[in-house]
């Protein structure tokens, strides 16, 4: 008599375990660049957030004499750092570039950036 037992052979069993760890594995390797997706966001929100708030304490003022208007290394939360350069347009008198850029530590140590170039122009420089 040849009774026919249900159920999983181990070969089945097998295959089902390495085709789940797979899926697994694809599933961890895309929730680890969402997460680092979010965290590049969020750093840039903050970014935004702090270019926001050094231009409301350091604000670009036409009437001051261009050169008041650079701000050295300013530090706001979780390492980001604010700075202004003021430059002379090429080969124009009056017209000046402000650079503001908002820096902070990324990963492996190297330092990320966003700039924010605007032109201006003034006559009450030396």
């Amino acid at each position: 008599m040849n009774a026919r037992r249900s159920g999983f052979t181990l070969i089945e069993a097998a295959f089902a375990v390495v085709i789940m760890g797979l899926c697994g594995f694809a599933l961890m390797g895309i929730a680890s660049r969402c997460l680092a997706v979010a965290h590049a966001t969020r750093n840039y929100h903050t970014a935004a957030s702090v270019l926001d708030a050094a231009e409301l304490e350091f604000p670009l003022l036409p009437t001051n004499p261009v050169m008041d208007n650079v701000v050295s290394a300013h530090t706001y939360e979780d390492h980001f750092v604010f700075t202004r350069d003021v430059e002379p347009a090429n080969g124009e008198e009056d017209l000046f570039v402000i650079r503001s850029r908002v820096a902070w530590p990324g990963r492996g140590g190297r330092e990320v950036h966003e700039d924010v170039e605007r032109f201006l122009f003034t006559t009450n420089h030396p």
